[in-house]
């Protein structure tokens, strides 16, 4: 049914005008739940006439447009941030259409109010232009907007009668004007300066020069070959979505930034003089800056795999805690230059996790040379190169790791401070103890303890490294996990005797638990943590399960399997769980060896082994997952059938 903008709706929210007891008319939207109905305009806003009606007004998943009083131009995507006055410099304003993201209406500008012609708004005031269909002061007074083949179509009255025009929005530079301007008009296929809104096509071999003013695309798809020019200092291109092409020149600023608070995609490797970053942005390609890196508007450059170059000597960049790069993947930052008759003092590397700001100040005394760093959430052991090759560790240190690493290999002498915040500290972990630490050699070096500057977020530093590797603050009370212990168990008469294997570092006991159900465990023995061991236990006859609780210095506690004993049955086989997903025990409390064969629910044999006494895990993770038929055979006698599901 037909809408207007006292009640429009899309797939998201329903707006509508409320009146509140005092304060006028707003603009207010709902999602159906009394948290998700909001006011999105001040009180008394939308106190204007001509306000209501299809004309005025439409809506597509992603805006409402709506004109106010027939001079004012609003958009709102249903939040308080994103709800805005584009221009209120319109006259005679009617006739609502969206088109590609955009509304296009009838309008004339403020200053000629004889001049009736196409106007097209991308949401904001600098893309809010007019369309000439009748070049000159002979207006064509367009109507009927609507939209049919991703065609925008609408008819105008002029001296020529009565028309219908296509338009089909090619935002092609074709540079038919000489100079080659990015803003005028006639060097588009559309006729029209490309906005937030649009895909935006520079084909090989044409040169676009943005001068006099901010230029503006939506995705920005420049051929091999092309070249934007940013003319002066004083030029900008903004890019709301995406840019795919590597071709600036000039003085002039590239900015990336989505307007409704996104994520902009740099996805080819991209040299330009100055780039700022408003907002979310996620590079794929490497991206090398010649001359100034800004982050700003809660800024995020996520360098996933890419490389972010900072060149030369007088190169600079503007982040803080709330504006970074993110090193969430094998990219990192580089800058060049750092040492004698190069860069001097402490240089910021503004880098951080998803969630946090790590940065590192480093300082060269040495031979001038590029460095390069990255931090990744979690500290190990152990390391090859930059790949974790250890135990994470669990206790007495910073959970992050700064990797950082120079150009050309000898001649730097560096002073590292390392950043980090509160949330980070592992439990255990004593400020007042801070060391730097190198993993170097295989192992880490810890330098001289201090405390910690700084009151949340915290840094410490070390000096005179000449080598470059994986770099962490932490105690000497590091601790590691328990993350493996297996238990089995043998019967001799009316004794069961426990047989362990536990790979852990830093574990401090072990406690042998007894139960007589399975469910509730009591202390048997608290021994000292053995990494292999036995424990004989007189239980007499029946049932009785055992497991062991090993505890590690840092009071990390970890369970081994359980195992069971069934008292004089010497022939008794238990299979569990039956529905597994990796692997599955069989429990053989008798003295024979026995076989284990494993079958398709069809009858084709998958697996044929051996059984010890005690406790023996399988693990068949190559089996397609299904029904698997299991049969258990001692001295030639089948024992024992059943059936597994295999998750």
């Amino acid at each position: 049914s037909e809408q207007n903008v006292h009640l429009r709706f899309n797939d998201k929210y329903c707006f509508f005008m409320g009146n509140k007891s005092v304060g006028g008319k707003s603009l207010w939207r709902t999602d159906g739940t009394q948290e998700g109905t909001i006011q999105l305009t001040p009180d008394g806003l939308v106190d204007e006439e001509n306000f209501s009606g299809g004309g005025y007004s439409d809506i597509n998943n992603n805006y409402l447009y709506w004109i106010g009083g027939n001079q004012k131009l609003y958009r709102s995507d249903g939040t308080v941030a994103g709800t805005t006055r584009v221009t209120a410099s319109l006259s005679n304003a009617l006739y609502m259409k969206i088109y590609k993201d955009a509304a296009w209406f009838h309008a004339r500008n403020a200053d000629n109010v004889s001049n009736g012609e196409p106007f097209r708004s991308d949401g904001t005031a600098a893309n809010t232009k007019r369309l000439e269909v009748q070049p000159g002061e002979i207006p064509s007074y367009p109507y009927g907007f609507f939209v049919r083949e991703n065609k925008l179509y609408f008819f105008s009255d002029s001296y020529a009668g009565r028309n219908l025009y296509e338009y089909n929005g090619d935002m092609t530079f074709n540079g038919s004007l000489e100079g080659g301007r990015w803003r005028d008009n006639a060097n588009w296929n559309s006729m029209l300066t490309p906005g937030i809104t649009d895909t935006v096509y520079i084909n090989s071999g044409l040169t676009a020069n943005v001068e006099g003013g901010p230029a503006a695309a939506g995705r920005l798809l420049m051929q091999p070959g092309s070249t934007v020019n940013l003319v002066a200092a004083t030029d900008s291109l903004y890019v709301h979505s995406e840019l795919q092409g590597a071709g600036f020149s000039g003085n002039g600023i590239l900015v990336a930034k989505n307007f409704n608070g996104g994520t902009v995609r740099l996805t080819s490797p991209l040299a330009v003089a100055n780039l700022n970053i408003q907002g979310g942005a996620s590079l794929s390609g490497q991206l090398t800056v010649t001359n100034n890196l800004h982050l700003s508007g809660n800024a995020r450059l996520l360098a996933n795999s890419a490389n972010i170059v900072l060149g030369g000597t007088a190169s600079s960049l503007t982040a803080n805690e709330t504006n970074y790069i993110v090193t969430n993947g094998t990219g990192s930052l580089s800058i060049e230059n750092i040492g004698s008759g190069g860069r001097s003092g402490g240089v910021l590397f503004p880098v951080g996790t998803a969630t946090g700001y790590n940065p590192v100040w480093l300082t060269n005394s040495g031979a001038a040379d590029v460095f390069t760093v990255r931090v990744q959430p979690r500290l190990y052991n152990g390391y090859n190169g930059e790949t974790p090759a250890g135990a994470q560790f669990t206790g007495g240190a910073v959970n992050a790791t700064w990797f950082v690493a120079e150009g050309s290999a000898g001649g730097s002498n560096a002073t590292l401070q390392l950043q980090w915040n509160a949330a980070q500290e592992l439990p255990g972990f004593d400020r007042t103890q801070s060391r730097l630490g190198h993993y170097t050699a295989g192992s880490w070096q810890l330098a001289a303890p201090g405390t910690a500057g700084g009151s949340n977020p915290y840094t410490w530093s070390g000096s005179g490294y000449t080598s470059f590797s994986p770099f962490g603050v932490l105690n000497t009370n590091t601790t590691l996990p328990v993350y493996q212990a297996n238990l089995s168990l043998r019967q001799a008469g009316n004794t069961n005797r426990l047989q362990w294997t536990i790979l852990a570092e830093n574990a401090e006991q072990i406690v042998v638990e007894r139960s007589a159900n399975g469910a509730v465990f009591s202390p048997l023995a608290t021994l000292p943590f053995t990494a292999t061991g036995t424990y004989e236990d007189a239980a007499g006859s029946g049932k009785v399960f055992y497991r062991l609780k090993i505890t590690a210095d840092g009071g990390q506690v970890k369970y081994s399997n359980t195992a069971w004993s069934v008292g004089s049955d010497n022939r008794s086989l238990t299979i569990y769980p039956t529905v597994f997903s990796q692997g599955f025990y069989l429990q053989h409390n008798g003295g024979e060896q026995a076989l284990l064969r494993l079958y398709t629910a069809e009858g084709k044999l998958l697996l044929q082994k051996a059984v010890q006494p005690g406790t023996n895990y399988f693990a068949p993770e190559a089996f397609a997952s299904g029904v698997l038929l299991y049969q258990v055979e001692i001295k030639g006698n089948v024992v024992k059938t059943g059936r597994l599901v295999k998750q």
